[in-house]
């Protein structure tokens, strides 16, 4: 039957089976115990069963479509928080090459300037 989950398998979350019964308070409940990080609940919103499916994708079988609109949006804003912070990530790295590279040229500097190679200098 579609939309039938075995509840045996153990790639099903209780996030997916709240999705598939349209449980909207057990995903807001499940999702506020998850939000100490993005990673634990990217984890909860993005796994996928052995079929490839994830809990919003239950929901859309089951025709919960409050659960799927809602899932969606906190996927969104998931990814959408990831991205800024790999965007940081990157701006930092960069920043910290940029001292690297001005380390070393302040390193070339005072070596010139201590082998009284002025000529080099300028």
């Amino acid at each position: 039957m579609k939309g039938t989950m075995p509840e045996r398998h153990t790639s099903y979350t209780p996030l997916m089976r709240a999705a598939r019964d349209g449980n909207f308070g057990i995903i807001r409940k499940l999702l506020q115990e998850n939000r100490e990080t993005i990673a634990s609940r990217h984890e909860l919103l993005f796994r996928k069963d052995h079929k490839g499916r994830n809990a919003a994708d239950w929901a859309t079988i089951a025709n919960k479509n409050q659960c799927v609109q809602f899932l969606r949006k906190i996927m969104d804003e998931c990814l959408t928080i990831e991205e800024g912070n790999k965007s940081v990530e990157a701006k930092r790295q960069r920043a910290l090459n940029a001292i690297d590279n001005n380390k070393k040229l302040g390193q070339s500097l005072l070596t010139l300037i201590n082998s009284h190679d002025y000529e080099n200098l300028f």
